[in-house]
């Protein structure tokens, strides 16, 4: 079963990085909150966009860095950097949008 994977040899070396995970993202997850709060009334909606699209963006970021693409070629690493490029965009004009108000 799926569950007695968790327990295999080896594995004990992955428990403090998943517990490490679950940290940052509670952490990101009440910067969010707090940053939400002060964006006034589309703080929740934008600021949702927003930290998704730098959660895509760091994880990309941090595969490039790390080498997860280092083969990668043509069209799926294109059509990544495009991907990343409407991101930075997207969150540009979100927090343009926003400071309208």
């Amino acid at each position: 079963t799926t569950w007695s994977r968790f327990t295999e040899a080896g594995t004990g070396g992955y428990w403090p990085l998943a517990a490490l995970m679950g940290l940052i993202w509670i952490v990101a997850l009440a910067i969010y909150g707090r940053a939400a709060g002060m964006m006034g009334a589309l703080g929740g909606s934008a600021g949702w966009a927003i930290y998704m699209g730098c959660t895509i963006l760091v994880s990309n970021i941090l595969g490039i860095v790390t080498g997860e693409w280092r083969d990668g070629k043509g069209a799926p690493l294109r059509t990544m950097y495009v991907a990343i490029a409407v991101i930075l965009a997207a969150i540009g004009i979100i927090g343009y949008g926003n400071s309208l108000l």
